[in-house]
């Protein structure tokens, strides 16, 4: 469950993000001396101001999502460890399952503090 721990962690920490201006602000100072930015694998030099001129001519409007993309867990074993906790078997995965649902559900609260919502994607 580390990695689901880092991930969401590292989500949830940049929520404040959320906000157009700050996100500006931010990106507007980067703290490396040399930031990287690519487009279509090739490294560009303009670091990112196009990202950033769209950014700011962006309306307020439209729906955020925050999007967490882990693929330790794929759609059969959940389906498998699912049916196992309704059956009531109790194993290391099934508690591991349950921790990560908790772990989940707790990230959304938070998501959806800021006005949006959490998506976890697995493997297929």
């Amino acid at each position: 469950m580390t990695d689901y721990e880092v991930v969401v962690s590292q989500a949830l920490k940049n929520l404040m993000y959320l906000d157009r201006r700050r996100l500006i602000g931010r990106l507007s100072r980067p703290s490396l001396a040399d930031p990287a930015s690519w487009i279509d694998g090739d490294r560009v030099h303009d670091k990112g101001a196009g990202f950033l001129e769209k950014l700011e001519a962006a309306g307020a409007q439209g729906r955020t999502e925050v999007v967490i993309v882990q693929p330790n867990l794929s759609r059969g074993r959940y389906r498998r460890l699912t049916a196992d906790i309704e059956a009531g078997i109790v194993s290391r995965d099934t508690l591991r399952l349950q921790l990560l649902e908790m772990l989940l559900k707790t990230a959304r609260l938070a998501a959806v503090r800021y006005v949006t919502d959490l998506t976890m994607i697995g493997s297929g």
